[in-house]
């Protein structure tokens, strides 16, 4: 199983963009999407867009501020360190022959206090390689 998460929980103030796609293609078989704008204060949050036979996948934010409108960007999550993303995208049973790769993406900027946990089902995502936007 493969998942794709892109999310517009702006770290700073930047809408979400799917700047780096994952390297497999969306919607072929055992894949999945999903995509979160955050348009409203709803916490939890359905995803906005998305593609999952399994269920309809949630957001919660915990911690930080929500924006209507930021730095001439709508929908906006102000989080830092200490603050967290978790993610809950229905999937299928655990199966240990099998691996799941699960690609998020935050867009963010530099100058924000640090950077927000982000999980999917409990488990902490490892950072592989982090390219900042700069200012607004």
């Amino acid at each position: 199983m493969t998942v794709a998460v892109v999310f517009g929980c702006s770290v700073a103030s930047v809408r979400a963009d799917d700047i780096y796609p994952p390297p497999w293609l969306r919607g072929e078989p055992n894949t999945t999407y999903e995509s979160w704008d955050f348009t409203t204060t709803a916490n939890p949050v359905n995803a906005d867009v998305f593609y999952n036979p399994n269920g309809t996948p949630t957001a919660t934010i915990n911690g930080g501020t929500w924006s209507a409108f930021y730095d001439n960007h709508q929908g906006v999550w102000t989080l830092g360190a200490g603050d967290s993303v978790d993610l809950f995208i229905p999937n299928t049973p655990a199966d240990p022959t099998k691996t799941k790769d699960i690609w998020t993406q935050v867009t963010w900027q530099t100058d924000n206090t640090g950077t927000p946990v982000v999980t999917v089902d409990g488990v902490a995502s490892t950072l592989e390689f982090t390219v900042p936007l700069g200012g607004g």
